[in-house]
């Protein structure tokens, strides 16, 4: 079985599995273009905002999450 260790990819990190990723944001704000992003999405009427962000990734679809969701998953998937 493969370690469960988080990457450091500098603004997130990120767990591998064999069925894609986990990746957690701290504070999606932190890169100036995802806080341009958030405004240009509530200008089109969403109620969005930057936080804590936990993602899955399959390979082929992002699952975003709001909060801090490492723990959960981590404790409930293989990474073999």
């Amino acid at each position: 079985m493969e370690s469960k260790k988080w990457e450091n990819m500098g603004v997130n990190v990120i767990l591998r599995a064999k069925w894609g990723r986990i990746s957690y944001n701290p504070d999606t704000s932190a890169h100036a273009l995802a806080g341009l992003t958030t405004q240009l999405i509530r200008l089109m009427g969403r109620d969005v905002k930057d936080g804590e962000e936990t993602a899955l990734y399959d390979g082929k679809i992002w699952r975003i999450l709001t909060g801090d969701f490492r723990t959960e998953f981590r404790n409930n998937f293989s990474t073999d």
